[in-house]
């Protein structure tokens, strides 16, 4: 996949309707640059084409009766919005969270243009938010495109969803290396809660999913819980291998699972499932591949960093694995290559050129203080390998379905809040206007690295450094983090899913840097008997540590701790 020009800043999103008092249903664009070195030169400013105007809809589903009948307390743009058929009843509702953006902002670099797409839920029938009947949940898609290098976003294509009576909602879209975009969502109604996805060719007509609807995963029961969350962790991606096939992943029940019944509240499953157009071409690709080295040992050099620089600027980097081996997929041309590892001089800059198909290898040799600084090893010309044909299909590569962990299956689909350590859970009303005041840790890097998601810690396995015991009231545990999971002796801050498992009685966790003080904020709020996950940002102490404080009045809590990336 392409990466934006360099120094292009991140962009954050969000919706803004005249339901909830806002000017216009429409769009704003941020630009967000977070600089770790220097915290003072963070920047997050509105673009100059923000706010965008999109087609008019409606946010707010909430039927006030079924509320009171049920406890009330809940406003009209919040919780309980999706019903689900018998036995549910109106107090079995689900969360629509139809008052934010949807995991993710997802980004495309065609080299000519650059596509954001996204999605949220919406009610189709505009019906009044005290209403107490006529709600209609379905999802909302955009497509906003600027043309490169110095174009505006502006809004390409949009559509609302809902071909029939059922409710869609936690969408997740993306869109694969031939402009075709897809949206996966959740669907209830007159079914039990199931899973399918939706999509539009890049050559469609515009503004609709006019591929129509396919069943990734049909439900067989209802979540009978009155605590309305579903889906949290909906997520649609494209395989980078091909960058042709969606994967996506989010929750359902099972009536036919070995032990227990589609009805329990313990009941539910994830589900991961992948499909593709079939007009979709993987774009030509070459390997680089090699191996670094220390030059007075010869000894292999785990974690270190290689970095190639294509002709036009584009950046991709990758790191060695425990052999001092690396491979990087790489669309063909020149690039300008390096490796770096900590305790060694950069290698100086090494060309390299990749053709389709073929793979190239190039080994470097780093040199430790005081010796000579080698030049990269050149190995034989590049190999060509077969490039592999693709098998169309649309419809989806059966998986394994199991038995979920309480680990999350996909991000979290939208930023919330940091929670105040007290045992009431954090509230999911979005601020109306994001600000940021960069108030990065003490020890942070610059570049930021991407690991497969790899699980740290998990203290329902047996006693030890990453293992159990279960952490207890009042107590700090430590954690080592850097040589596990593939996090380098580099790293100063990771980003980390936590998890809490079993927990006995309400609290709260604060995760920080070994060897400082406590910091007067949690990072998960819990109640007893509930598994709850959050994202974080997490940096690391001494080390290469973090202390995590368990903020219980008395009892205990399972923790687990999965890693996804790293700044250096």
């Amino acid at each position: 996949m392409t990466p934006p020009p360099a120094g292009a800043p991140n962009v954050f999103a969000y919706f803004t309707a005249t339901e909830f008092g806002d000017p216009q249903d429409g769009l704003r664009l941020f630009s967000f640059h977070a600089d770790f070195g220097n915290p003072g030169a963070s920047t997050f400013t509105e673009r100059p084409e923000s706010p965008l105007a999109v087609a008019s809809f409606d946010p707010t589903m909430t039927e006030i009766s079924i509320h009171n009948a049920c406890g009330g307390g809940i406003s009209s743009d919040d919780a309980d919005d999706i019903p689900q058929p018998s036995p549910a009843t109106n107090c079995n509702r689900l969360d629509s969270l139809s008052d934010r953006l949807m995991f993710r902002l997802q980004y495309r670099n065609f080299g000519t243009h650059e596509s954001l797409v996204t999605t949220h839920s919406v009610d189709v029938n505009f019906t009044p938010p005290t209403s107490n009947t006529g709600h209609h949940s379905g999802v909302r898609y955009y497509e906003l495109r600027r043309s490169l290098p110095s174009g505006s976003f502006a809004v390409n294509e949009q559509a609302s969803f809902a071909p029939d009576s059922n409710h869609r909602w936690m969408g997740s879209a993306a869109m694969d290396g031939s402009g075709d975009l897809a949206v996966g969502y959740s669907v209830s109604g007159s079914v039990f809660p199931s899973i399918r996805y939706a999509g539009r060719l890049a050559g469609d007509p515009p503004n609709g999913l006019t591929q129509g609807e396919t069943s990734l995963q049909a439900g067989g029961g209802i979540q009978p819980s009155t605590l309305s969350r579903w889906g949290d962790y909906s997520m649609l991606s494209v395989d980078p291998a091909d960058e042709c096939t969606f994967w996506y992943t989010t929750e359902y029940y099972s009536a036919n699972l070995p032990g227990c019944t589609g009805n329990s509240p313990r009941c539910w499953q994830t589900r991961i499932g992948s499909f593709r157009f079939p007009s979709c071409a993987t774009p030509a690709r070459g390997t680089l591949q090699g191996t670094v080295t220390d030059s007075v040992t010869t000894a292999p050099i785990p974690g270190a960093r290689v970095v190639m620089v294509e002709a036009g600027g584009a950046t991709y980097e990758t790191t060695t694995n425990g052999s001092g081996a690396y491979s990087r997929p790489l669309p063909p041309g020149s690039y300008s290559a390096t490796a770096s590892a900590t305790g060694y001089a950069t290698s100086a800059p090494a060309a390299v050129t990749v053709s389709n198909g073929g793979t190239t290898s190039r080994n470097f040799s780093l040199s430790p203080p005081g010796a000579p600084t080698s030049t990269p090893t050149r190995t034989p010309t590049p190999t060509r390998t077969p490039t592999p044909t693709a098998t169309p299909t649309r419809t989806p590569t059966p998986t394994r379905t199991a038995t979920p962990t309480p680990t999350a299956s996909g991000p979290t689909p939208t930023p919330s809040p940091t929670p105040t350590p007290t045992p009431t859970p954090p509230s999911a009303t979005p601020t109306p206007t994001p600000t940021v005041t960069p108030t990065p840790p003490s020890q942070v890097g610059e570049d930021f690295h991407t690991l497969t998601p790899c699980r740290i810690a998990d203290t329902r396995n047996a006693n030890g450094p990453l293992g159990g015991p279960a952490l207890a009231a009042g107590t700090v545990r430590e954690f080592s983090v850097v040589g596990v999971c593939g996090v380098p002796s580099t790293a100063k801050v990771i980003a980390a899913n936590l998890t809490i498992v079993n927990p006995t009685g309400e609290g709260f966790l604060t995760a920080f840097p070994a060897g400082t003080a406590l910091p007067p904020s949690s990072t998960i709020n819990f109640r007893t008997g509930i598994v709850r996950a959050n994202n974080a940002i997490l940096a690391l102490g001494t080390s290469g540590r973090v202390w995590v404080f368990c903020g219980m009045p008395s009892g205990s809590t399972d923790f687990v701790l999965d890693v996804s990336g790293y700044f250096e």
